[in-house]
């Protein structure tokens, strides 16, 4: 009995440790949901879903190994994010190199949007660079282009992007809907009340022995 005891302990520990996982990672897809990108980042790195058409993958355009390649509709994506620092900044700036992907915030049809965009060239500008970018698919119009040495432009550079997941995105974006979410909140809380009068009712009988 003892063992078959364990055993349910042991299948119902996994099945908690599941439901606390699928929860941790909905709430992260609810947090990225509302604000896009984590704001502040995390030790220099922020995390965006990625929802556009822009970056899906081109025959046309052709990339080393080494950089980002496609990023499909619904992708998680890392971005090491510009430094606070100047002299760092510039070292990011030095670093950067044509076909890398940068998730920047353009000025467009009245408002500020954030962008994920390949470097089609680079080049100085004063005392900074003139980066031109553009999305591979072609589906957004135009090139950006963004000077860093024009303090008082509302285009900037957010970061680099370092890593793409599709996959995660997908489960990311499949997590933050509401009705999945609301049933692993439901279930969250029937085992956490199941165990809480479980223990009840082992120390009553306890009591009762």
């Amino acid at each position: 009995m003892g063992k078959t005891k364990d055993g349910h302990a042991g299948v119902r520990k996994v099945i908690q440790g599941i439901v606390f996982a699928i929860f941790a990672l909905a709430a992260a897809g609810a947090v990225l949901a509302l604000y896009g990108l984590v704001g502040g980042g995390l030790f220099g790195y922020g995390a965006r879903l990625v929802m556009s058409s822009s970056m899906e993958e081109n025959p046309n355009v052709s990339v080393d190994g080494e950089t980002i390649q496609s990023i499909p509709v619904r992708s998680l994506i890392i971005i090491e994010l510009l430094p606070d620092r100047e002299d760092e900044r510039q070292a990011f700036y030095q670093e950067l190199q044509v076909g890398d992907v940068l998730t920047f915030s353009y000025r467009a049809v009245g408002e500020n949007i954030i962008i994920t965009h390949r470097v089609q060239e680079i080049g100085r500008s004063g005392k900074g660079y003139r980066i031109a970018l553009r999305g591979d698919s072609g589906n957004f119009a135009g090139t950006q282009v963004i000077d860093t040495a024009d303090f008082e432009s509302q285009n900037r550079i957010i970061g680099k992007v370092v890593y793409c997941s599709h996959a995660l995105g997908v489960f990311l974006c499949f997590l933050r809907e509401p009705p999945f979410f609301i049933t692993v909140c439901i279930a969250l809380a029937a085992i956490i009340l199941l165990n809480f009068f479980k223990k009840g009712h082992l120390r009553s009988s306890k009591t009762l022995l």
